[in-house]
């Protein structure tokens, strides 16, 4: 039975696409890792000037969020964004500590050094917009708002999860057809904290449902090999991403309180048409900036990317393929766009149209 979609939550990514219940596949080992947002990616430890306790700053991406609706989309009911919205993410390092009193006793370490180096990887976002009903016009406004935040550890460390909160206020569509105004869209509030075990084999979910104020729910699952959705983008931007990348991947969905089977895809490189993308990188020092050629002319430094596409895979029906642009690695020894995510295109379900978020600005001493 297909889930309530989460429009706005990016840290559920999973969730948006499809809420299908299905079997798992194996996860990516360590060696199909590298340090992508490093110059020397393969480093695979976590770099001192990563961490933001060291008076480093942390790296900032801001992404303007922009609605696309569809040729011949949805007839019976619409949705419509504000403009001016964005999404920021943070990626840094600190120091976790393994005895804090919130982690559940059978996970907790109290004994020897309990603390531990992480990566965190911090995304929030808040959109306005409109549903309408087609036939009598009568519309729903919202305000939806998403937070998650995601710890875990390096690239030697198969980047496996360690903690993870996400919380999402949004309102969903029901269904492709729905009878009147009342049925087309849903509001949801909920809050979910997950931690896992050392050895990143078993996690435990806690679901507030804010909304209705409810009892928390709270539910053990295995998680061998998974990564946490909620550190989705930080865990593809570590691929090697080519037209032949094709990875199997389970996601911890802590909405569905369950791991998920997806599929990760690669693709050839492309030039970068979006010059506000291109100007948000040459900004930070990214990418080198216009440069003469031996005639005297000025000649503009080519920014290439390369596309990973998600899609659910634990069910004959895969539901719709969201598509994430990350900068190429054009020389493994100097890697100066650090394998940015420049942009997300994600489709919304029911054929309502598509959310694009385009990088906007970076700020980021992650040089090394």
């Amino acid at each position: 039975m297909k889930k309530l979609t989460t429009v706005c939550a990016i840290a559920l990514a999973a969730a948006c696409t499809v809420g299908f219940t299905g079997c798992s596949s194996s996860g990516s080992s360590s060696n199909s890792f590298s340090s992508n947002w490093y110059v020397r990616s393969s480093y695979a430890g976590i770099q001192p000037g990563s961490i933001a306790s060291n008076g480093y700053d942390k790296e900032v991406l801001t992404y303007d969020i922009n609605f696309v609706k569809n040729s011949g989309s949805n007839n019976l009911y619409s949705i419509t964004y504000q403009t001016g919205a964005q999404l920021t993410c943070e990626f840094y390092a600190e120091e976790y500590d393994w005895s804090n009193t919130n982690i559940p006793e059978k996970y907790r370490v109290t004994e020897g050094d309990t603390t531990e180096v992480l990566y965190v990887y911090k995304t929030s976002f808040t959109i306005s917009g409109t549903y309408t009903y087609t036939s009598n016009k009568k519309t729903v406004d919202f305000t939806d708002k998403m937070e998650s935040v995601c710890y875990f550890r390096s690239v030697r460390n198969n980047l496996r999860p360690v903690y993870s909160y996400q919380y999402s206020k949004s309102t969903s569509p029901i269904t492709l057809q729905p009878s009147s105004a009342e049925n087309m869209c849903k509001q949801l509030e909920d809050e979910y904290t997950v931690y896992y075990n050392k050895k990143s084999t078993e996690a435990t979910i806690t679901h507030k449902d804010i909304l209705n104020n409810k009892e928390p729910e709270v539910k053990k699952v295995g998680c061998k090999g998974a990564y946490d959705n909620a550190s989705l983008y930080t865990m593809m931007r570590a691929l090697s991403l080519t037209g032949s990348t094709s990875k199997s991947v389970k996601l911890l969905i802590p909405v569905e309180k369950r791991t998920s089977s997806y599929k990760i895809t690669g693709s050839g490189e492309s030039v970068l048409e979006d010059e506000n993308i291109r100007q948000a990188l040459i900004s930070a020092g990214y990418v080198a900036a216009d440069t003469v050629d031996e005639n005297g002319d000025t000649v503009k430094e080519e920014v290439k990317y390369r596309t990973a596409s998600l899609a659910y895979t634990g069910s004959e029906l895969t539901g719709t393929t969201q598509q994430v642009w990350y900068a190429t690695k054009s020389d493994i020894n100097n890697n100066v766009c650090r394998s940015t995510m420049l942009k997300i295109i994600l489709p919304l379900s029911f054929d309502l149209g598509t959310l694009e978020f385009s990088l906007s600005s970076v700020n980021s001493q992650l040089s090394v």
